[in-house]
């Protein structure tokens, strides 16, 4: 395709998805909402109101009011995902809880959160990003993204983190039930708790435990224990993921690197698991993957958890091109409401790119959308308005910018 189309594949398609998960929306705002999508993708600067007042059609109050109005972005994030990944059995539910940096102590919800880029604790914003990642595609799209209300908040109700990122799922069960029962986390969920409320709604658990996990052999009932007085066994013993025993555990090879595999019990998760042993090739500390859904196989627990880290370049390309944590407002809903925006953009970028196969990255879109929307507000104040012909010629220029090949895609 033409580069020069892109600004408008990408207003067709966020008013096709607008249509299809919000036909009740009033044409004004939904028309505002398309500007605020391109925007989102062509945005040179900062994606806050200044900005949006400086380079859109309205004036930044508009910008403001929009922002505190209610949206059902699960609904257009998830017709959005189903337009890029094919419903299949090899789904799972991702999360991942992400600082978003916000200075200022008047702004509703902020507090000292985890931040991993720079290994401490730090004052900001917190959302926990939950996204929809597809084995077969290898990718993930993120399908809501609720933030972490203050500490002081969460404490007064007797809720800490852990329970409210369970609570962030509960309330969309419904919903993610339908794309998949198998939720993907960090070793951070690896807990008792969280396992039990995923199971208290049908779902279950992906994820990787510690090094010293406490680890029990199953014992094989289908032997005669008649005479024996007591309570029937039911361990066989400690795991030693050092020196395992083989004839319970299958052996299975990973891009080169030594697994194994077995269904065991866990102590500290107080259930059954399919547990993969994972050996690096250097020598290090072997990793445990484990998975309290017992109908996977060891080398579908490598799989999803290998995944999950896509949802991580999602916030990456979010917080980069996306505007991700650039909102002026001190307002709760406002915030929520730039959060969710910015996802909802990059997931229309995938959509485009997918939809109509240009050959470019996620970065290599955003600086073309700024090329076209820059050269068109020059164009329109300096010059005159440049014929069809003139612009396709400008799709080979777009390319060299971009970095990609100048043969026709």
């Amino acid at each position: 395709m033409n580069l020069t189309q892109l600004p408008a594949k990408v207003e067709e398609v966020v008013s096709s998805l607008l249509t299809d998960t919000t036909p009740e929306m009033k044409n004004s705002f939904r028309n505002l909402l398309i500007e605020l999508f391109s925007l989102t993708l062509e945005m040179p600067e900062k994606l806050n109101y200044t900005q949006l007042g400086r380079l859109g059609r309205h004036d930044e109050k508009t910008y403001r009011t929009a922002f505190g109005k209610q949206v059902d972005w699960s609904s257009i994030d998830e017709d959005a995902i189903f337009k890029v990944f094919k419903r299949n059995d090899h789904m799972s539910i991702v999360i991942d809880p992400s600082f978003l940096q916000k200075s200022g102590k008047c702004t509703p919800c902020t507090g000292l959160y985890w931040s991993g880029v720079s290994g401490s604790m730090r004052h900001g914003l917190e959302i926990n990003a939950i996204g929809v990642a597809d084995v077969e595609a290898h990718d993930c799209m993120v399908l809501s993204a609720p933030l972490t209300p203050p500490k002081e908040l969460l404490k007064e109700n007797g809720v800490n983190l852990r329970k409210w990122y369970l609570i962030t799922i509960i309330s969309e069960y419904e919903r993610l039930m339908k794309i998949s029962n198998r939720v993907t986390a960090d070793a951070f969920f690896a807990t008792r708790d969280f396992c039990d409320g995923l199971a208290s709604v049908g779902m279950h658990l992906v994820s990787r435990l510690h090094g010293n996990a406490c680890l029990r052999y199953i014992h094989d009932c289908s032997g005669n224990q008649s005479g024996k007085r007591g309570r029937p066994m039911k361990y066989d013993g400690q795991v030693d993921v050092h020196n395992p025993d083989m004839s319970v555990f299958r052996r299975f090879e990973v891009n080169d690197v030594h697994c194994l595999t077995a269904t065991l019990n866990s102590r500290a998760l107080g259930r059954d698991i399919v547990v993969t042993v994972f050996y690096p090739k250097n020598g290090g500390k072997p990793l445990i993957y484990f998975s309290s859904d017992l109908s996977l196989t060891g080398e579908m627990v490598i799989e999803f958890y290998r995944l999950r880290f896509q949802i991580e370049f999602c916030i990456r390309d979010a917080k980069q091109y996306m505007g991700l944590g650039q909102s002026q407002s001190r307002k709760y809903r406002a915030m929520g409401f730039a959060a969710n925006l910015s996802f909802a953009a990059l997931n229309v970028a995938k959509l485009v790119i997918h939809k109509e196969n240009p050959g470019i990255s996620i970065g290599q879109l955003h600086l073309i959308m700024m090329f076209l929307a820059t050269a068109n507000r020059l164009n329109s104040r300096y010059a005159e308005q440049p014929t069809s012909r003139k612009i396709a010629e400008w799709d080979i220029p777009l390319r060299k910018l971009a970095g990609i090949s100048t043969a026709s895609a």
